[in-house]
C-alpha cells in the first residue's frame, strides 16, 4: 500500500471519528466517546492527511501523466554566450519534469532548443535532460517530452503538415510502465 493511500485512509477515518463523536465499535475496533477538542483536533488532522495524500498522489502522478507543450519559438537576435562559441549542445544533468520545464524556459528565452530531449525513470521519478543548441535567427520549434503514441503520430503528421522536419525523436519506459515519447521539430 503505498504511502498516499495510507495518508487519504488515516485522513478519512479521523474525519470520520471527528464527524461522528467516537462511539463507534466495528468488529474488533472500539473507537470511544471523544470531547470537543479532540472531535475538532481529529478532523483537522484528518484534513491535512487528506491533503497530503492528494499532494503526494499529484506529485507522483504528474510526471508521467503529464505531456508539456511548448509552444512554437522562433529565435531571437543570436547572442555569444560566455564560451563565445554561440552554442550551449552540452547535455545537463538528469531533471524532474517540472525542473525540466523551467530549465526550457529559461533555456529558449536565451536564444536556445532543445536538439535533443533523453528521458528515463529513475526511482519511480520521470526525469528529463536535453542537449541544447543557438537556434538560428528566423527558424522556429517545436518540441513536446513525455507523449504517448498516439499522442506523438498526431502531432508528426501536424508538425510536418506545417513544414517542420522532425530533427529528434526517442522514446523510453517511464515509471507508469508505458513507452513515453521525445520528439523535436524544426522550420527552418
Amino acid at each position: 500500500m503505498s504511502i498516499e493511500t495510507m495518508s487519504f485512509i488515516a485522513g478519512g477515518i479521523l474525519v470520520g471519528v471527528a464527524l461522528l463523536g467516537g462511539g463507534i465499535e466495528i468488529r474488533d475496533l472500539k473507537v470511544p466517546s471523544i470531547g470537543r477538542v479532540s472531535r475538532i483536533l481529529a478532523f483537522l488532522g484528518g484534513v491535512a492527511f487528506i491533503i497530503l495524500a492528494i499532494l503526494l498522489n499529484a506529485k507522483l502522478i504528474a510526471p508521467h501523466d503529464k505531456t508539456a507543450v511548448q509552444q512554437p519559438s522562433v529565435a531571437p537576435s543570436p547572442t555569444p554566450t560566455a564560451a563565445g562559441t554561440g552554442t550551449a549542445s552540452d547535455a545537463m544533468g538528469w531533471l524532474s519534469a517540472d525542473q525540466y520545464q523551467k530549465q526550457f524556459d529559461t533555456k529558449n528565452a536565451e536564444g536556445f532548443y532543445p536538439s535533443k530531449i533523453f528521458g528515463r525513470c529513475n526511482e519511480s521519478v520521470n526525469e528529463f535532460r536535453a542537449e541544447w543548441k543557438r537556434l538560428p535567427e528566423g527558424n522556429a520549434f517545436f518540441s513536446y517530452w513525455g507523449m504517448t503514441e498516439d499522442f506523438y503520430e498526431k502531432e508528426n503528421a501536424k508538425q510536418k503538415a506545417k513544414g517542420y522536419s522532425l530533427e529528434w525523436f526517442s522514446t523510453y519506459k517511464n515509471c507508469a510502465g508505458t513507452i513515453s515519447y521525445q520528439a523535436v521539430w524544426v522550420q527552418k
